[in-house]
């Protein structure tokens, strides 16, 4: 029994910190929005780490190369959702509208299998308590509920007190991953023509210089251009 323990005391010495290093080497987002790819690879690392050091038989060895492999599949899978759209929509849930102006969307909440009670508890924890104060909201596809209430229902701000012009706008993505958004030109009634020259007429730039352009409902266009921020410190 005692050199049982032993071996188990070693294997959580020498597993957990490895799983600890292939974890940060994933990065922030199996941690932070745990999307549906992410949370399968977090259930398996925890389901091979837990079976090794629950049982002396398995190969501590195998353990290690079993974590190292999943480790490597999450950082390839995440590149390849960054570089191909297409991929991406096929290993994530897109976020789903579940009130709009007021009202409840029993067809969008079946789809997603959220009952009224999901919605609602939902809604309080971020300090609203009824759908009739919310403008637009969307379960997201890391299951966190994202709002946009009312004017007249939302907290009070710098635009209220007259400090800023008073007024609040819905956007919309135009052009992201390289790729113009067409349900966005559609609704608008745009083309991608009518977009490449506000870039060129209104920034000075080019759609192959934008990394993300987005629209609001006022048809304002604004652009966050491609190339890095000037280095900051690095908070302590």
């Amino acid at each position: 029994m005692v050199g049982e323990m032993a071996i188990v005391l070693g294997r959580i010495l020498t597993i957990l910190p490895l799983l600890a290093m292939v974890t940060l080497f994933m990065g922030k987002r199996p941690v932070a929005e745990m999307p549906v790819f992410d949370f399968l690879i977090i259930i398996t690392l925890a389901s091979v780490t837990g079976a090794d050091i629950a049982d002396p038989n398995v190969s501590n060895t195998l353990t290690a190369f079993a974590i190292l492999m999943i480790g490597l599949l999450q950082k390839t899978a995440t590149i390849l959702m960054l570089k191909y759209p297409a991929f991406r929509r096929k290993l994530s849930l897109p976020p789903t509208p579940v009130i709009e102006y007021g009202k409840l969307l029993p067809e969008n909440m079946k789809k997603i299998k959220y009952s009224i009670d999901d919605v609602t508890e939902l809604l309080r924890e971020q300090g609203y308590f009824q759908p009739s104060d919310i403008r637009l909201a969307l379960i997201e596809g890391s299951g966190k509920l994202s709002i946009y209430p009312f004017d007249e229902k939302r907290p009070l701000t710098a635009e209220d007190m007259g400090q800023l012009p008073q007024h609040t706008l819905l956007t919309f993505p135009v052009y992201k991953d390289g790729q113009f958004v067409q349900e966005t030109l559609d609704s608008f009634q745009l083309t991608e023509q009518d977009i490449t020259e506000q870039l060129e007429g209104n920034f000075q730039t080019t759609i192959a210089q934008a990394f993300y352009v987005w629209m609001d409902e006022q048809k304002n266009l604004y652009v966050s251009e491609k190339g890095r921020l000037p280095e900051l410190p690095t908070p302590k």
